[in-house]
């Protein structure tokens, strides 16, 4: 898929969908910069489905995006060149997993936000996420609760993790360096 408008795969109120092995590039809205609209991957109000072996790159939004979704999963993925949003992020949603992905060059790397509940982050290679005046977290989990973040290599970020108004997370085995803003990991206003 290149060069597609509004989306390059959407999954709406789908269950059990599986989908991999596609190259998704360049998925623009003509007029806009909106990080959901020109999202090269949307699933959203879904559950049980899973995003596998994909190369995704050039979103103008998210590269992939799970919105208000249940037991999602994105795995051996390279998401590259998102540029106003996340390469890959979850929101709102419950029990998802994003491993063993390569996250480079985009907005941000992988978020969890909003309100999502048990999501995992484990394995990825997060680097040299900082393009346009985003924050360049490596990964950063926000609003959400009882996360983690596990064994993931971050290098080259404008920040390393991030994790910010959020409850009951475990960030362990993670290896951080060479960022620009900040290394390491920060905590704020979370328990």
């Amino acid at each position: 898929i290149n060069h597609s408008y509004s989306y390059g795969i959407r999954v709406y109120q789908g269950s059990g969908v599986r989908f991999g092995g596609k190259h998704i590039e360049n998925t623009t809205v003509k007029g806009t910069h909106s990080p959901v609209l020109g999202s090269n991957i949307f699933v959203s109000s879904s559950t049980m489905n899973e995003v596998y072996d994909c190369n995704v790159s050039g979103s103008v939004g998210i590269g992939v995006y799970i919105f208000n979704s249940n037991d999602c999963e994105v795995g051996r993925t390279e998401v590259s060149g998102s540029q106003t949003g996340a390469a890959i992020a979850i929101d709102a949603s419950q029990d998802c997993l994003v491993a063993n992905n390569t996250v480079i060059n985009s907005y941000d790397g992988i978020q969890v936000i909003a309100g999502s509940t048990n999501a995992m982050v484990s394995g990825n290679r997060v680097q040299d996420n900082d393009v346009g005046l985003g924050n360049g977290e490596g990964i950063s989990v926000e609003s959400s609760s009882q996360s983690k973040v596990l064994n993931n290599i971050l290098n080259g970020n404008n920040r390393g993790i991030n994790i910010e108004s959020s409850d009951d997370c475990f960030v362990e085995n993670n290896t951080i360096m060479n960022h620009v803003e900040w290394g390491g990991i920060r905590i704020r206003t979370s328990s």
